[in-house]
């Protein structure tokens, strides 16, 4: 019996792991750089941006008022940035290295706010009420949650052992951050926190919620995990660290609905599912690049990564 049971679970591991080959319609978009490109997002208005640079020298913005078609890049600040996020009132927001943080009004130009500590700042999240979060994380240590009032004053800090990458809410006052090794919870809009026992095991990378139930998170060492029950707990519906699981360096995830979402990575990575995580594709043809983020706009996919490459393919 103990056989038998062993060869039921390694087939219910591969299962997991047979993601279908399939292929897409792509192309590069030419872009006037060549710095790395960290993350992109539409705002309400369809208006595309992105933001990059080089680490110690370099923040770089770019913005597309024709679909993504074609882009103009600006030099923002002098440090790279790392993360964008736009609220629902159309308002941008970017953070980077040495704590800074920027924001965005619409057809107006990024202003920069000293804020905070110099910790390199990889996440941000502003909420419906303008309050706001932003994680750090230098290398794999030195954690660290700030929370910020509307005038983007500081009004708490606290820190933690483990690097901090990603920062999302789920509702009002339910805010999510991930990083290495660590999942955290908070329910009275970062407050206090709450340890996750049941996300582990992986660097974790980034988190979606599609309403303020279910939400999905990538790791770097190829893990998927879903939550129904607003991060209360998560199920690994993809384990990196089984042995029957490819070794899939995921950096970025996109959910365009509860079933369908991408999951992209390095070495041209890229994921699909039509059921909620239950099956794969697996997008094979795409360059060999390393893609730092993906979204979606207009029926397409936008994908961006190292050296300034933009990719948009058709959407399955």
């Amino acid at each position: 019996m103990r056989y038998v049971a062993l060869i039921l679970t390694c087939c219910s591991v591969l299962a997991c792991d047979q993601a279908k080959n399939s292929e897409v319609v792509w192309e590069y978009i030419d872009l006037p750089t060549s710095k790395n490109i960290e993350q992109i997002a539409f705002d309400n208005n369809g208006i595309g941006h992105f933001v990059g640079g080089d680490t110690w020298s370099l923040g770089i913005a770019g913005i597309s008022n024709d679909g993504g078609k074609t882009w103009k890049v600006d030099s923002i600040c002098n440090k790279r940035l790392y993360d964008l996020h736009f609220d629902n009132s159309g308002k941008g927001y970017a953070v980077g290295i040495d704590g800074y943080l920027l924001t965005y009004e619409a057809n107006e130009r990024w202003d920069f706010h000293r804020v905070g500590t110099f910790d390199p700042h990889r996440g941000v999240y502003f909420g419906s009420n303008q309050e706001g979060i932003t994680v750090s994380g230098n290398a794999f240590g030195n954690g660290v949650i700030q929370r910020f009032n509307q005038n983007y004053q500081r009004i708490q800090i606290d820190t933690f052992d483990n690097g901090l990458v990603d920062v999302v809410y789920s509702d009002e006052k339910t805010v999510h951050v991930a990083g290495y090794g660590l999942v955290m919870r908070s329910a009275d809009g970062g407050l206090t926190w709450t340890r996750n026992e049941t996300a582990a095991g992986d660097n974790f990378q980034e988190i979606q919620f599609i309403n303020e139930s279910l939400g999905y998170m990538i790791g770097y060492g190829g893990s998927i995990l879903k939550t129904t029950d607003a991060g209360l707990n998560w199920e690994f519906i993809r384990n990196g660290k089984n042995w029957a699981v490819t070794d899939e360096p995921f950096r970025a995830l996109y959910f365009m609905n509860a079933e369908e979402g991408y999951v992209a990575g390095e070495n041209g990575t890229l994921f699909f599912t039509d059921n909620g995580g239950d099956d794969w594709k697996h997008i094979k043809n795409l360059p060999k690049d390393n893609f730092q983020d993906i979204t979606i706009n207009d029926n397409y996919g936008w994908l961006v990564g190292e050296g300034g490459i933009l990719v948009r393919f058709e959407l399955l």
